[in-house]
C-alpha cells in the first residue's frame, strides 16, 4: 500500500511540478493528500464513463425516433449530430476544468514540504531571547500558508509558498541555516540588525528566485560566497556592518540586475572588481559609500591611499636624536679646538724660551 501511494504521488508530481517531494516525512502519511490523489486518479475515468452513458442514451433516443416520418428523421439526425459534437466538447472540456480545480485545491490546501524543512531548520539555528518568534512552531510549519495568507510572523506567502522572510531588528542570535535553500520560492530575505554570527551559507545559491538579500548589521564573518552570482535575479545585496573578510568576488559583477550593493564597514581586502566599482553601459553605478570602512580595500571608486606621515612620537624622537647628536658633535669640536690651541701655546712658549739669553 505504501509503494502504491508513493507511485501515485510521483505521477501527480510529474503532472504538477509545484508539488515537490516531501523531505521530512512521506507525503502518503497525510490522509487528505491520499484522498485527493486517489480522487484525482479516478476523476477522468468517472467523467468519461458518465458522458459515454449520456452519449449512448442520446443515440438510442435518436434511432428510436427515426421510425417516424422522413422529415422527422432528418431533423433528429441533425440533432443527433449536434448532440454528438456537444458530447465530444464536453468530454474534453469538463475533465480539463476539473483537473484545474483539483490541482488548485491541492496546491492551496497542502503545505510545501520544502518550506516546512526550511522553516524548521531556520528556527533551530536561531536563538530568540525576546520571544519574537513565539508562533514559529512545528504545527505552523506544517501549514504556514493558505493561498496568500501567512500564519507566521515575518513571512509572506504567495500561492501557498513562502516568498518573503523579513525578520529585522529582533535581537536574534545564532547562525543562518543552510537549509534556507529549501525555500525555493523565496524572493526576499531580510535578517538585518540582529546579532547573527558565522558565515553566509553558499547554499543560498539554490534560491534562484532571490531578488533581495539583506544581512546587514550583524556579526557575520568569513568571505562573501561567490556562488551568489548564480542568483541571477538579485537586485539588492546589503552586507554592510559585519565582520566579513577576504576579497569581493569578481563573479558578482555578472549580476546585471544588481541595483544596490553595500559591503561597507567590514574587513574586506584587495582590489575592488572593476565589474562592480566601474560598471559600464547602462548598469547602475555604485559610489564610494558602498565600499568605505574596509581598511585594506582599494581601487575605484575609493580614493587613492594617502602617504602615511610621520607620527608625533617619531618627530619627537628625530628631534631629540638630532639635538643630542648636535650636542655631541659640538662638544667634540670644542675639545679638539682646545687641544689644538693648547698645543699651539706650548709650542710658542718653547720658542720664546730658546730665544731668551742666559744670565
Amino acid at each position: 500500500m505504501k509503494c502504491h501511494y508513493h507511485n501515485l504521488h510521483r505521477g501527480i508530481h510529474k503532472a504538477f511540478p509545484f508539488i515537490t517531494p516531501h523531505t521530512i516525512k512521506p507525503v502518503f502519511t497525510k490522509p487528505k493528500l491520499v484522498l485527493l490523489i486517489t480522487l484525482f486518479h479516478f476523476f477522468p475515468f468517472l467523467f468519461f464513463f458518465f458522458f459515454f452513458l449520456l452519449s449512448s442514451t442520446l443515440t438510442h433516443c435518436t434511432l428510436f425516433n427515426t421510425t417516424t416520418t422522413t422529415t422527422t428523421t432528418t431533423v433528429l439526425n441533425f440533432k443527433k449530430k449536434k448532440s454528438q459534437e456537444m458530447g465530444s466538447w464536453v468530454l474534453v472540456f469538463v475533465p480539463f476544468v476539473m483537473l484545474l480545480i483539483t490541482s488548485t485545491y491541492i496546491q492551496q490546501s497542502i503545505s510545501d514540504p520544502d518550506d516546512e524543512a526550511c522553516l524548521t531548520n531556520l528556527k533551530d539555528s536561531l536563538q530568540d531571547p525576546t520571544n519574537s518568534l513565539k508562533n514559529w512552531t512545528k504545527s505552523i510549519f506544517a501549514k504556514p500558508c493558505s493561498g496568500f495568507t501567512s500564519y507566521l510572523q515575518g513571512a509572506t506567502c504567495n500561492n501557498g509558498r513562502i516568498y518573503k522572510l523579513s525578520l529585522p531588528n529582533l535581537s536574534l542570535r545564532g547562525s543562518i541555516s543552510p537549509y534556507l535553500s529549501n525555500c525555493t520560492n523565496l524572493q526576499s530575505l531580510d535578517l538585518s540588525s540582529n546579532s547573527l554570527t558565522g558565515s553566509i551559507p553558499s547554499e543560498l545559491q539554490l534560491l534562484l528566485n532571490l531578488a533581495v538579500l539583506n544581512l546587514s548589521s550583524n556579526r557575520l564573518s568569513g568571505s562573501i560566497p561567490p556562488q551568489l552570482a548564480l542568483c541571477a535575479y538579485l537586485n539588492v545585496i546589503d552586507l554592510h556592518n559585519n565582520l566579513l573578510n577576504g576579497q569581493i568576488p569578481q563573479e558578482l559583477g555578472v549580476l546585471v540586475r544588481l541595483s544596490a550593493f553595500d559591503v561597507s564597514s567590514n574587513r574586506l581586502s584587495g582590489p575592488i572588481p572593476s565589474s562592480l566599482g566601474n560598471r559600464s553601459g547602462n548598469l547602475p553605478k555604485f559610489n564610494v559609500t558602498s565600499f568605505l570602512g574596509n581598511k585594506d580595500l582599494y581601487g575605484y571608486p575609493l580614493p587613492p591611499p594617502k602617504s602615511k606621515g610621520l607620527s608625533i612620537m617619531a618627530i619627537v624622537g628625530i628631534g631629540l636624536g638630532s639635538g643630542v647628536l648636535s650636542l655631541v658633535l659640538s662638544f667634540t669640536a670644542v675639545c679638539i679646538w682646545l687641544k689644538v690651541t693648547e698645543q699651539g701655546v706650548s709650542a710658542e712658549e718653547g720658542k720664546i724660551s730658546q730665544l731668551m739669553p742666559d744670565y
